[in-house]
Formats: structure tokens, C-alpha cells, sequence
């Protein structure tokens, strides 16, 4: 595990924490980034869409990383909630690919399922 991903692990635990300033400082000012669910230019936006995301209690992020390399990483992902009509968490299942600019994240690729996630919902 090198240092990349480290830096994607402080940005993830920062973002289900809430730590926005600790999530900011994991991101390049230009990073653009796409998953399936936004399509943002900049580290403002992204901030906003990830605090959009997060507004529920109770988010687990867990991380595997897959390969890194001196500027990229490629990392699957859990992302939980507690389903509140059931007890159990969600979970949406993920693979993601980072760039990294001066140890920024500066690229974000994800690539998820968000009908089986919702479907968990009944």
C-alpha cells in the first residue's frame, strides 16, 4: 500500500466523518470526476455533490485496493448505510479508478450499480 492510497483513505474516512476541510485538502482545485450519479469539474463541486451524498448517519466506507502505480490507484469499495425498515446495511458495491497531480486526487472514475442499491430498500 503506498501513499496514494492512503491519501484516498484519509478523503474517504473524511467524507463519512463529515471532515469536509480534511476531505477538501485530499482533492486538486481542477479535479474532475464522474460516477454515475454526477459529473463534476472542480473541487468545489465535488465537495458539494459528496456533503449532498452524506446527509444520512451512520455511512461505512470500506476500500480494497486493486493496483496502484506512481499516479493512479484502482480501488473497490463498499458503501454502507443502515436500512432503517430492515436493521441490515446497504450496501452499494463499487470499483473506482483515482489520478493523482501533486499528490491531489485530480481524476475520479466510479463505476457502481445504483438499482441494486435502491432495490435493498424494497
Amino acid at each position: 500500500m503506498g501513499s496514494l492510497f492512503e491519501t484516498l483513505l484519509t478523503a474517504a474516512d473524511a467524507s463519512t466523518l463529515k471532515d469536509w476541510d480534511r476531505f477538501t485538502g485530499c482533492y486538486h482545485p481542477n479535479v474532475n470526476a464522474w460516477a454515475p450519479t454526477y459529473d463534476v469539474q472542480g473541487r468545489d463541486e465535488l465537495v458539494a455533490v459528496i456533503q449532498q451524498q452524506n446527509t444520512v448517519d451512520g455511512i461505512r466506507l470500506d476500500m480494497n485496493l486493486i493496483a496502484e502505480t506512481d499516479d493512479t490507484v484502482v480501488a473497490e469499495w463498499v458503501w454502507s448505510i443502515p436500512n432503517p425498515a430492515t436493521g441490515d446495511r446497504a450496501r452499494n458495491f463499487g470499483l473506482s479508478y483515482y489520478g493523482f497531480e501533486d499528490g491531489q486526487i485530480i481524476k475520479v472514475r466510479q463505476y457502481f450499480d445504483t438499482a441494486s442499491f435502491l432495490s435493498q430498500f424494497g
